[in-house]
């Protein structure tokens, strides 16, 4: 499924001929010659996993550039290759390897996914440059700096965030916004001409908070009637909001895409989320005595308890939606899959072989758990976020909050309740 490539070829045929090379950005790319070259990137049976054992910690960055390589966008939009390569690798760095879930991989497999929905001729004929490429990029952001818990929990526990945001999306703009410095300080702004970069920062700062599945139900009756609009006036032509609603349900169907994957993926990525979805019980209960909803609470829901209510109550409605827009292979292909496993799991709980041991065995090898203790702030900094980015984060903290040491004598050593 995957080649490397040792030849310069592929490196310049991604270059803007215009554009000299920027050797600054050399020094952020690992291998910058020695890229990987990913085959059926488009296939919706693409294993995230199989990719990440052969590009480490590289997922992004290397699916980025060969989706932005198959659009050419590189030639569209004057970019520069090396510039985006240490765009993507920025992005990369934005995810916290602690969260069982919500990691580079998850935002890896939701850029996929996004590809193969963007790589249909439904949208492709309609989309112009400027726009995938903001869908793109919002993708690869639209979970930066996830803490591993909901907002929820934020609010329980008196977090800055939900102050700045007014309890309205406050995970959701909080990654737009963080996104949005990372691309400014790696220099996209000054990169692309200044109508494309206000297009693409507007798109991406509507894009994020759209996966927001508290308003789920808004956009899906938005989507539908637009889809019972175009259906009844096929000749008309789609406005810019129209395609603006189509990126956004295109950016949750990938967003929540995990359970219609082939059986051995979905049950992979629903270990690691109700794994998530488990610790936040435990630190509620355990750190701050707070009683935890029943589905973070491993003592009340199982894990195909909880995938078959996510499964009938969120993903099947969006995803018909989305097939009904469609009316492919591809999307059709995805409501089979969805459900298959929809049968396994209820297989599984009546049965009751559904208990806690997947998430366990994968918490064995999830080697920094405890990392994920080590602090009730969802902000985690490392060398490789920019000036402004820490900037941003330092002057919102000094808006809402005083910085409040976490009591390390109260961390729980979650594992041992696993």
């Amino acid at each position: 499924m995957y080649n490397l490539a040792t030849s310069k070829e592929d490196v310049k045929k991604s270059q803007t001929p215009e554009r000299m090379v920027d050797k600054i950005h050399l020094s952020f790319i690992d291998h910058p010659v020695g890229h990987v070259k990913i085959k059926n990137l488009n296939n919706w049976d693409f294993n995230i996993f199989h990719l990440k054992r052969i590009t480490s910690n590289y997922t992004i960055r290397d699916i980025g550039l060969q989706i932005m390589n198959e659009y050419d966008l590189f030639h569209k939009l004057k970019l520069d290759y090396f510039m985006m390569a240490r765009i993507f690798s920025s992005i990369e760095a934005a995810y916290h390897n602690f969260n069982p879930y919500h990691t580079a991989l998850h935002a890896a497999d939701v850029l996929q996914a996004m590809h193969c929905f963007i790589s249909q001729s439904q949208l492709l004929t309609i989309l112009s440059p400027t726009e995938i490429f903001a869908s793109l990029l919002a993708t690869a952001l639209h979970d930066a700096d996830h803490p591993g818990v909901n907002q929820s929990y934020l609010e329980k526990t008196g977090d800055f965030l939900v102050d700045l945001y007014k309890s309205v999306s406050v995970l959701e703009k909080h990654h737009a916004k963080f996104g949005l410095c990372i691309l400014q300080e790696n220099g996209l702004s000054n990169a692309l001409e200044l109508k494309d970069w206000e297009f693409v920062r507007d798109c991406f700062l509507k894009l994020i908070p759209a996966t927001d599945i508290t308003y789920q139900g808004v956009y899906q009756k938005q989507f539908k009637d637009l889809t019972n609009y175009h259906m009844a006036n096929p000749s008309l032509s789609y406005t810019i909001s129209d395609r603006l609603l189509i990126m956004q349900m295109a950016l949750k169907c990938s967003d929540i895409s995990n359970p219609c994957r082939v059986w051995p993926i979905c049950k992979e990525w629903a270990i690691r989320v109700c794994c998530e979805l488990f610790c936040q019980g435990d630190r509620e209960r355990f750190q701050w005595s707070l009683q935890p909803i029943p589905t973070m609470d491993r003592t009340k829901f199982t894990l195909a308890r909880i995938q078959i209510g996510f499964i009938r109550d969120m993903v099947k409605p969006l995803l018909t939606g989305w097939h009904e827009f469609f009316q492919n292979n591809l999307t059709l292909k995805i409501l089979q899959n969805l459900d298959e496993n929809l049968k396994n799991w209820l297989t599984d709980l009546s049965s009751s072989s559904s208990s806690s041991s997947g998430i366990t065995t994968y918490v064995n090898r999830h080697n920094s758990l405890d990392s994920q203790l080590t602090s009730t702030l969802p902000l985690s900094y490392n060398n490789n976020q920019s000036i402004s980015t820490i900037h941003y984060l330092d002057q919102i903290k000094q808006k809402t909050i005083k910085s409040e040491k976490l009591d390390q004598k109260n961390i729980i050593d979650l594992q041992n309740l696993l």
